[in-house]
C-alpha cells in the first residue's frame, strides 16, 4: 500500500513539473504575441510575404520532383547528430563551467524537450525549458545562463558564417539589392523597426543579459571557450549542409560553397525575430536567393521546407516522445 502511495505521490510531482512547464512556455507565448504593436506587425509582415511570394510559385512543380531517398535517410541522420552535438556543447557548459554533470542520454533528451517547445514558440524561446529540468540542482540562475550562454555562441557562429557568405556572395546579393531596391529598401526598414521595438519592449532584461556575459568571462577558461565555440561553428556548417544534401535528394546540383554561403546569409534574416516562427520570410528569401546559385524559385521553396521538417519538426517530434519518458 505505502508502495502504491509513493508512486501516487511521485506522479503528482511528475504531473505538477510538467504542468509548470507548460504554463512557462505560455507565459513566454503572451510576453511575445501579447504585444498590441509587435504582434500585427509581424503577422502583416508574414502575410504580406507570403502573398508576393505565392503569386509567382507554379504549383505543378509538386508533380515532377523526384526524390532520392538515400540523400533523405542522409538528411535525418545528420539532423540526429546535430542534435547530439548539441547536447555535448550544452553539457561542456553544465559540467566544465558550473560543475554539473549529468548522463548524456538525459541531456540528449532535454535538447530534443527544448525543440520541441521551441516548435511553437516564437524565436524558438522555448528552448529555455531544457533549463526548467536542471535548476533543481544547478539553481535558477545557473541554470536559464547557462542555456542562454549556448544560445550566444550560436549567434557568433551564425554572425561569423554570415559574413563569410556574404563576402563570397557579395557581387550577386549587392545586383540582387540593386535589381529590387524598391522593395528591398521598406522590408529592410520594416526590419529595423521590427527589431528595435522588440529591443524597447525586453529592454528590463538586458542587464540580465550583460550579467550573465560578466559570469561566463570570470568562470570560462580558453579551453572553455574554445570547445564550445568549435561545437558551435560543426553545428552550424552541418545545419547549412543540410541545404546542399536536400539540394541533391530533388535532382538539383549546385555549386558547394554557394549552397553553404548562400544558407548562412538566409539563416541570419531567419533568426532574427521578426516574423511568426519565420512565416512568411522563410519563403520570400528562398525565393529570392536560391535563384542567384541557378536553382528554380519553387525548388528552392521546397528545399527550406524540407530541411525546416528536418531540423526542427523531426526534433520536435522525438522530443515529443522524450517529454512524455521524461515525466
Amino acid at each position: 500500500m505505502s508502495n502504491k502511495k509513493f508512486a501516487e505521490s511521485e506522479r503528482t510531482k511528475s504531473d505538477l513539473e510538467s504542468s509548470k512547464c507548460i504554463f512557462w512556455c505560455i507565459k513566454i507565448v503572451k510576453q511575445f504575441y501579447g504585444k498590441k504593436i509587435i504582434f500585427p506587425l509581424k503577422i502583416g509582415l508574414g502575410v504580406i510575404l507570403l502573398y508576393a511570394t505565392f503569386t509567382k510559385f507554379d504549383f505543378s512543380v509538386f508533380s515532377k520532383i523526384d526524390i532520392k531517398l538515400y540523400f533523405l535517410i542522409i538528411t535525418l541522420t545528420n539532423s540526429l547528430f546535430i542534435t547530439a552535438l548539441r547536447s555535448l556543447k550544452w553539457d561542456i557548459i553544465l559540467s566544465q563551467l558550473y560543475q554539473q554533470r549529468h548522463p548524456f542520454r538525459r541531456i540528449f533528451n532535454l535538447i530534443l524537450i527544448g525543440q520541441f517547445f521551441a516548435f511553437f514558440t516564437p524565436s524558438r524561446t522555448g528552448d529555455m525549458i531544457r533549463a526548467k529540468y536542471v535548476k533543481n540542482k544547478l539553481g535558477y540562475k545557473k541554470s536559464f545562463s547557462s542555456v542562454i550562454i549556448d544560445k550566444i555562441f550560436d549567434i557568433v557562429s551564425i554572425g561569423i558564417f554570415a559574413i563569410l557568405g556574404f563576402l563570397y556572395m557579395r557581387d550577386k546579393l549587392i545586383d540582387l539589392v540593386d535589381f529590387h531596391f524598391a522593395v528591398a529598401i521598406p522590408i529592410i526598414i520594416v526590419f529595423f523597426v521590427l527589431a528595435i521595438l522588440s529591443a524597447y519592449i525586453f529592454r528590463e532584461n538586458l542587464w540580465k543579459f550583460y550579467q550573465i556575459l560578466f559570469d561566463f568571462g570570470i568562470r570560462a577558461n580558453k579551453r572553455i571557450f574554445f570547445d564550445v565555440l568549435l561545437l558551435s561553428i560543426i553545428i552550424w556548417f552541418l545545419t547549412y549542409l543540410q541545404f546542399y544534401f536536400v539540394a541533391l535528394m530533388v535532382n538539383e546540383s549546385p555549386p558547394f560553397l554557394d549552397v553553404i554561403s548562400l544558407s548562412s546569409v538566409y539563416t541570419v534574416i531567419l533568426f532574427l525575430p521578426i516574423s511568426i516562427n519565420g512565416i512568411g520570410i522563410r519563403e520570400w528569401m528562398s525565393a529570392i536567393l536560391f535563384p542567384l546559385i541557378g536553382i528554380q524559385l519553387e525548388i528552392g521553396i521546397i528545399i527550406a521546407w524540407i530541411v525546416a521538417i528536418n531540423n526542427s519538426l523531426l526534433p520536435a517530434v522525438l522530443g515529443y516522445l522524450s517529454l512524455l519518458r521524461e515525466d
